[in-house]
């Protein structure tokens, strides 16, 4: 039994060491020895008179029982827990925690731990008697947790733990900082400088100046100070000023507070100041420096500058030189700023009073990302508003003097200059000023542009399967762009070329009997940017089938052709059957495209062919010629000519077909008009062999004797005829050797030569409407017409003529201009009888010239 109670005190007492900390109580662990051995006695029954093993038992028994009805309870958690934060000393920080009493606790065990109870090696644990303690030797600004609980301890000396209160957190001052130092002190002025506080990770550290000028009663004077110095002005010359600093710790939204530092006292000076700064005047100004200076001031050791701080509306030093300038760099573009400055005697200690204020501004920046967006007499110029630039200059360049002129001002972030030209390139720059135009910024970048070409007028003419357009130049454009849509469709670019002279384009392979749109832009590109003009007016047209008109225009049947007044002129020599009809004068298919105005021009007879050449008044179609078989009186086909020449003269050599063409003449071949006719092609353009020059405006041509005779038309006075021979280069193709010359009446529209060695002339113009025979000589460089043997009167406007077996064929233009049946008009090639126009009779021969 004996040994049984003994196993259970050493249980209780290791129980209630490996409970406590290390720290011992020496009186209270006597008090627990013999608390022990009065427990052993009670419960062994030791005693010199013992009693009998069964009465032992019993008591035993009885004995434990009211033991373990006087062992205490578990005591109650530690509430109200709460740390002070302590002002610290130049070494450590210090805690005060506090804690509300727990009923029946003997004592508390307090654990301490930075920053969390997340690792037991950086825990510690204190046995406290009362309810208070003060947590020492603490890092500054660290955050320390504590937690704490009741202990009771019973009568067999055993420590019963209540459970373990929440944490608490709080974090320690600063240290307390040295005394301030004395840097500099002069009359008004005391400079004063500190050792800056260790840094903490995560704290921001401030400083607090205090002053006082008892050395009794301070007061916060300059709080939360970044900088470990402190300049005092406008202090009172000989008088004692005292300082203290504290430090301010700030971690989130904690701010902590050091005690305040040991006093340092200074006393300002009273010596003799000089005088006043004048002559403060800008020596150079910039976007973020200032330049000034001023003028020397005699016995003066350096100079003060100062400079007002907007939001304080004070003067802050920020300058001490021996010099007689300062520049103010890393300044804030378009800014106004203000100084003063100050001299300071030779032995430093006296300081004048600050000189007038000087106010300059920098320049601003120069604005950036100028845009232009023009329109076809107008720029719209925008840019990113300069900081502080109360208004801006606007400058173009002008390309005559290589120098860019101001064009105008701005208070605002965009411009518009107008008018300009259309189609233009145009460069701009801008500056930034600050209340004057004195104070501007340099030139922004250049921005190039261009003002848009103006839209061309677009025309429309509608052909088969096919249209013409055509459109007015736009000045100053590279090319155009055309789109094309039908009803069914949008808008898409069917055209484009880079050539601003081409104002044509024929749009193919379209259907018939459908509406198109088209729409033109023009386009210019400067500086590697391109410039689209506004679109043009839409215009429409439906592609149609076209046919060259065969019907006369005029005379619709034989009896209206015979009983007009113009066949009346040359019934007795006319052969209705042989004449034929002039087509086209009514509608020409030219390669698709729809012509009815149509002059007729020249015309010759080339194998069974008959040939009548015309020429557009309407300058839209290429000049064309009629193949007509001569036997059935029937248009074969049509040859479009390569140019829209007047086409005045046309005959044929046996191989070829010559065209009068401006001052050349130029040929066909004519296999190829013969092949075009026998294929029955409605139209085939045809491009020319030869275009030789003459020399001569060459109204009309013919062939005799192997030479080509070129004549002049002019409608007041006689005129030359040039003949050529036609041969061949070392190209073998065709040249011209002159060979003859001559002089013919005025207004021959035509010539052809008839056998005996007869010429006739064909003139018309005004009332002369007339056949003139003539008889020439031609020697071997010279033809002379002689005197004409006969006349024959037209109708009004005959035009070439050319001889075919028995027959003078005779063409006509007078049909191409006529409106109404007028009386002597005619809308045939009229054949009329050789021999009987050629004949001579004494009553009718006339030495006319």
């Amino acid at each position: 039994m004996k040994r049984f109670i003994s196993l259970i005190l050493i249980l209780a007492l290791s129980f209630s060491a490996a409970a406590c900390s290390p720290a011992k109580d020496t009186k209270a662990e006597a008090k627990s020895f013999n608390i022990i051995k009065k427990i052993e006695s009670f419960f062994t029954g030791n005693s010199k008179n013992s009693k009998d093993s069964k009465n032992s038992k019993k008591s035993g028994k009885n004995n434990l029982k009211a033991a373990e009805e006087a062992y205490p309870a578990t005591p109650g958690v530690v509430t109200g827990m709460s740390v002070k934060v302590n002002t610290s000393n130049k070494e450590s920080s210090t805690q005060t925690v506090e804690w509300d009493e727990v009923k029946n606790a003997d004592y508390y065990m307090l654990d301490i731990a930075t920053p969390y109870f997340v690792d037991i090696a950086t825990t510690s644990t204190v046995k406290v008697d009362s309810n208070v303690y003060l947590s020492e030797g603490l890092e500054p600004l660290t955050l320390y947790a504590y937690r704490a609980r009741a202990v009771t301890t019973s009568p067999t000396g055993t420590a019963v733990f209540g459970e373990t209160s929440v944490p608490i957190v709080k974090y320690t001052a600063p240290l307390q900082p040295e005394a301030p130092e004395k840097e500099r002190v002069g009359n008004t002025e005391a400079v004063i400088k500190w050792t800056a506080a260790e840094p903490v990770t995560g704290a921001t550290i401030q400083y607090n100046v205090y002053r006082s000028t008892d050395g009794n009663s301070y007061d916060l004077y300059a709080p939360n100070l970044t900088d470990t110095a402190f300049a005092d002005i406008y202090l009172q010359p000989d008088t004692e000023y005292y300082y203290k600093i504290q430090t301010i710790g700030i971690i989130g939204d904690e701010i902590l507070e050091s005690s305040q530092s040991e006093p340092l006292m200074i006393k300002t000076t009273n010596n003799i100041s000089p005088d006043a700064v004048t002559g403060l005047s800008v020596i150079q100004v910039s976007k973020d420096s200032l330049t000034f200076s001023w003028e020397e001031k005699p016995d003066t050791s350096e100079y003060r500058v100062y400079r007002l701080d907007p939001e304080t509306n004070t003067y802050a030093r920020i300058c001490t030189t021996a010099g007689l300038s300062f520049t103010d760099k890393d300044l804030t573009p378009g800014t106004n700023y203000s100084y003063k400055v100050t001299a300071l005697s030779i032995d430093g200690t006296a300081e004048s009073p600050m000189s007038m204020e000087l106010n300059v501004a920098t320049l601003p920046a120069a604005p950036i990302n100028v845009a232009a967006k023009t329109t076809t007499s107008s720029a719209v110029l925008t840019w990113e508003p300069a900081s502080n630039a109360t208004g801006y200059i606007v400058y173009r360049y002008n390309s005559d003097t290589k120098y860019y002129d101001v064009i105008g001002t701005t208070s605002e972030t965009t411009f518009t200059d107008t008018p300009l030209s259309p189609g233009v390139n145009v460069i701009y720059k801008v500056q930034a000023y600050l209340n004057t135009t004195d104070y501007a910024s340099e030139l922004s970048d250049a921005v190039k542009t261009s003002t848009l070409p103006l839209a061309p007028t677009l025309k429309i003419k509608v052909g088969a399967k096919k249209v013409r357009l055509s459109w007015t130049q736009s000045k100053n454009c590279d090319g155009y762009i055309v789109y094309s849509k039908t009803p069914s469709t949008e808008y898409k670019q069917v055209y484009k070329n880079s050539s601003a002279s081409t104002l044509t384009k024929v749009i193919s392979s379209l259907t018939n009997n459908t509406k198109y749109s088209f729409k033109i832009v023009s386009y210019r590109t400067a500086f590697d940017q391109k410039f689209v003009s506004p679109y043009s007016t839409v215009i429409s047209g439906t592609p149609k089938k076209i046919t060259t008109s065969t019907a006369p225009k005029l005379y619709k049947t034989k009896k209206a052709t015979i009983n007009s007044s113009s066949w009346s002129k040359i019934k007795k020599l006319a052969v209705y059957n042989k004449s034929l009809v002039i087509p086209g004068l009514t509608c020409t298919n030219v390669l698709g495209f729809k012509s009815t105005s149509m002059c007729p021009q020249g015309m010759c007879v080339a194998g069974s062919y008959l040939l009548i050449a015309a020429y557009d008044q309407a300058k839209e179609e290429k000049s064309v010629i009629y193949v007509m078989d001569i036997s059935t009186r029937k248009l074969k086909t049509v040859i479009v000519l390569q140019n829209k020449t007047h086409c005045g003269g046309l005959c044929y050599d046996g191989e070829e077909v010559w065209i009068t063409n401006g001052t050349k003449v130029s040929s066909l071949s004519f296999s190829q008009i013969k092949a075009a006719a026998k294929a029955g092609s409605t139209y085939k353009k045809l491009s020319y062999t030869s275009t030789l020059s003459v020399g001569m405006t060459a109204s009309f041509v013919a062939y005799y004797k192997q030479i080509l005779w070129v004549g002049s038309y002019n409608a007041s006075k006689s005129t030359s005829i040039y003949s050529f021979h036609i041969g061949l280069d070392e190209d073998k193709k065709n040249m011209l050797s002159k060979q003859h010359v001559g002089t013919l009446p005025s207004r021959v529209q035509g010539i052809k030569f008839a056998s005996g060695g007869r010429l006739i002339a064909s003139r018309a113009y005004a009332y002369t409407h007339e056949l003139a025979i003539y008889k020439p000589k031609i020697t071997s460089k010279k033809i002379t017409l002689g005197s004409r043997i006969k006349t024959v009167t037209m109708p009004f406007l005959s035009q070439d003529i050319d001889i075919k077996g028995n027959y003078l064929y005779v063409n006509f233009e007078s049909a191409a201009g006529a409106n109404s049946q007028s009386p002597d008009y005619m809308d045939r090639v009229v054949a009329l009888k050789l021999k009987k126009t050629l004949k001579v009779t004494k009553k009718k021969k006339s030495n006319k010239k």
